[in-house]
């Protein structure tokens, strides 16, 4: 990941769950940029609203893809380059039958498996 002026930002990781990031939602909401989510793995996550992701992240699930994050209007990416926002090997399963992931802006998906319960579309451009 890079910044408008072309220098490389420091990769910050941090792990979900641990004590100070119980949920990818908490870990989100507190990340600056260039920060790297690793989930491990089996975890699952309900959301209760869409988690916006406006920042240059990635969020990136075990190597079995056993980390689900589920709800209705699950991801809204909309980082502000290109590859800004980055998703890899996660489940992200819409429960109400809307778009699982809407994409606005510079986003990556890598070997996610979306899944709307055949309802609904998995991913929104």
């Amino acid at each position: 990941m890079e910044v408008e002026d072309g220098e490389k930002m420091q990769m910050l990781q941090v792990q979900v769950p641990s004590l100070r990031f119980p949920t990818v939602a908490a870990a989100v909401e507190a990340a600056s940029p260039g920060t790297l989510i690793r989930v491990e793995q089996g975890h699952t996550e309900t959301l209760l609203q869409p988690m916006i992701i406006d920042k240059a992240i990635c969020i990136c699930g075990p190597a079995d893809n056993s980390a689900q994050l589920d709800g209705e209007g699950l991801i809204v990416a909309a980082g502000p380059n290109v590859d800004s926002v980055v998703l890899s090997r996660l489940r992200l399963r819409s429960t109400h039958g809307g778009a699982a992931l809407l994409l606005a802006g510079g986003c990556s998906i890598e070997r996610c498996e979306v899944d709307t319960g055949g309802q609904g579309v998995g991913v929104e451009v």
